[in-house]
């Protein structure tokens, strides 16, 4: 028991610290925002992303990206995957919406790990699909065990 406390606050810490990493991914070129968005994006000023990739290998980071004509989770997803050459795979037959399986050479499964995201440090309760971005957010995709 004491085990699992110990490693679900490993857990928690690497989160955290994964957090303010993508976070610091999102300053603005003047400078005039914080180096850590916590709230809102500035909708007037920003029409990018920011998008982490933590495979729990390596953490690749991809700043400044355009929105994608439909613009939410699974299809910035979609569009750095296909760029950049990675592998993806995901399924559409829920009702509930996507889920991401594969991304690179991590497939859900493995290590009882799967794949879950966060925008602005926040873990949505719906599919990457049916999370619209505005412009200004940053994404973490993670493959780890549910915390949940």
């Amino acid at each position: 028991m004491k085990q699992k406390g110990i490693y679900f606050l490993l857990a928690l810490l690497a989160a955290v610290g994964i957090f303010f990493v993508g976070a610091s991914y999102n300053r603005s070129p003047e400078g005039s925002r914080p180096a850590i968005q916590l709230g809102l994006p500035d909708l007037a000023t920003s029409k990018t992303v920011s998008l982490l990739i933590d495979s729990g290998d390596k953490l690749a980071g991809y700043d400044k990206l355009q929105l994608p004509k439909s613009a939410n989770v699974l299809e910035l997803l979609k569009q750095v995957t296909k760029v950049n050459k990675l592998k993806f795979d995901y399924d559409t037959s829920s009702p509930m919406g996507a889920f991401v399986k594969q991304i690179g050479e991590q497939v859900n499964g493995q290590d009882a790990k799967y794949w879950q995201y966060w925008v602005n440090g926040v873990q949505p309760m719906v599919a990457a699909d049916k999370l619209e971005l505005k412009g200004g957010e940053t994404v973490l995709w993670t493959f780890r065990k549910s915390l949940l």
